[in-house]
């Protein structure tokens, strides 16, 4: 079996024995539309951000896509009037460019670097006995 399959029946193993409130869905159909199909199938809410780009290339999935998210958050007015022509509950939320290394940043663009469950534990007054949210990302690899 492949080593992604293998990673996602263990994923849906622990969500299987620990389900979430609310499941956020991040770019990648390819690990993120069967994961939505799950979580749905068992109650979770699900919210896409940066689904795929159904709007622009085809419309094979869009009926998927739409009927397994409470909302999906789209970056371009575009692709939020296209999910939201097909029955998806859309919110525009654009995009912010990314401050360029070395920059001072832009307006609203944090460019402190990224902090720890250590350091927020202690920073921001949450526990570190007391479960935190999890972030699990799939998505493509980039080159250098």
């Amino acid at each position: 079996m492949w080593p992604t399959l293998v990673l996602q029946q263990r994923a849906q193993a622990a969500l299987r024995e620990q389900p979430p409130d609310v499941a956020v869905l991040i770019d990648y159909p390819g690990v993120n539309l069967p994961l939505g199909r799950f979580l749905r199938s068992r109650g979770v809410r699900v919210i896409y951000y940066i689904p795929p780009n159904e709007w622009l290339w085809t419309e094979w999935r869009t009926a998927a896509i739409v009927s397994m998210c409470d909302v999906i958050l789209c970056n371009y007015a575009d692709e939020a009037e296209y999910f939201a022509r097909n029955g998806g509950n859309t919110k525009l939320v654009g995009t912010r460019p990314a401050p360029s290394r070395g920059s001072t940043g832009l307006a609203g663009v944090s460019t402190r670097p990224p902090v720890g469950r250590h350091q927020l534990s202690f920073d921001r007054s949450l526990s570190p006995h007391i479960p935190q949210p999890g972030l699990y990302v799939f998505s493509r690899c980039c080159g250098s």
